[in-house]
């Protein structure tokens, strides 16, 4: 734990109320003598959202969280065969490959999928009522030698001594900062729905599905062709993307987490990688005493500590996600059945990123001299 101090506490504002911003809440609710409060544009937190998931980085740090509810059978699905990621052929059903953890032996950290509203609220009742504020949508911030104020749209504000930024994929707090920064279309889309199981009961025993022949899958596996009938409505969500944040440390009091430092969108890591970054800002800040006295060059350092525990992870993420998007593109809209094996053969092993050890890393870069 941090060390004791007599002062009044260190007060810390975070922008946002997504996986980021309420993992770095409980995270650095362990610390002593802070005052944390959270900022969220939205007017209510509904369930909205279809599917995330998390891989063993992700849960683990979840359980180190101690948000234990997220890793129970009931709120998150893993596969039977234990394996994290299964790719069937389109149109046949037939497995073509398959990844595997690496060094994953407790079976509640292997990867999960949830609805994306029951991750939410596991989150959101580990975390009190009173220090979330909604209805604040934040349009910049002023800092000084000491503080730094948030604004508001409504036109209010608040000053902190630490600002958290974790707003999202479309951070206008990072356009402030960092104004050159684009995010950008993927040319993907996924289309997901989300609906009561008990609505495929008709499908569980039956190979053969008659489904109308009209729509746009008309030949795909049967099995994929009863998911889409079935569902009452499906979205579009085109991919966004954008390149890792440059830098994540600003006037010594103001720090980008989660999507807002590594906008990796539609890629699959982005909670795991949320969750990571609490966990580390927890560890850099737990170094120093914290309060209302706390000297900006130790906030600085600590925050500098974290950008390079977390930074060098999620650069080489970056640089796997552009080599990845650029080798799908170029089958363009049809593959064939070379291809598809080709691919499949041909992925790269993820396991780097899923199975990631934050608290290794910290203790290798804790440990060099700067």
């Amino acid at each position: 734990m941090s060390h004791p101090s007599s002062t009044q506490p260190l007060r810390i504002g975070i922008i946002g109320a997504g996986i980021s911003g309420l993992t770095n809440y409980i995270a650095l609710s362990e610390l002593d003598n802070v005052q944390i409060n959270i900022y969220e544009q939205a007017q209510e937190l509904k369930e909205i959202g279809a599917s995330i998931g998390l891989g063993p980085n992700g849960l683990r740090g979840l359980q180190r969280l101690g948000v234990h509810a997220a890793l129970n059978d009931s709120v998150g699905i893993r596969n039977h065969s234990t394996w994290p990621m299964i790719y069937r052929h389109w149109k046949t059903n037939a497995v073509l490959g398959y990844d595997t953890h690496q060094d994953v032996p407790n079976r509640l950290h292997h990867t999960a999928r949830f609805h994306r509203a029951h991750l939410q609220k596991v989150l959101l009742d580990a975390v009190p009522k009173t220090v979330l504020h909604l209805k604040k949508r934040s349009v910049g911030l002023e800092p000084n030698h000491n503080s730094v104020t948030i604004n508001f749209e409504d036109g209010s504000s608040v000053t902190q001594d630490l600002v958290i930024v974790s707003d999202g994929i479309h951070s206008a707090i990072r356009q402030q900062l960092l104004p050159d920064h684009k995010n950008f279309l993927t040319g993907w889309t996924s289309f997901r729905a989300v609906y009561d199981v008990s609505l495929l009961e008709r499908f569980r025993d039956s190979q053969e599905v008659e489904i109308p022949t009209e729509a746009l899958h008309y030949d795909w596996t049967p099995t994929v062709r009863a998911l889409i009938e079935t569902a009452p409505s499906v979205r579009s969500y085109p991919g966004h993307s954008g390149s890792i944040a440059r830098q994540w440390v600003f006037n010594s009091r103001i720090v980008l987490t989660g999507d807002a430092a590594h906008p990796i969108g539609h890629a699959g890591f982005g909670a795991g990688m949320a969750i990571d970054d609490a966990l580390a800002l927890y560890m850099t800040l737990e170094r120093i005493q914290l309060g209302s006295e706390t000297k900006g060059t130790d906030l600085e350092n600590a925050l500098n500590l974290f950008q390079r525990v977390r930074k060098p992870h999620a650069d080489r993420l970056g640089v796997f996600l552009a080599r990845t998007g650029k080798a799908k593109s170029i089958y363009g809209k049809h593959l064939s059945e070379e291809q598809i094996l080709e691919w499949v053969n041909g992925r790269e092993d993820t396991a780097w990123i899923h199975e990631h050890d934050v608290n290794a890393a910290f203790g290798l870069v804790n440990n060099v001299p700067q």
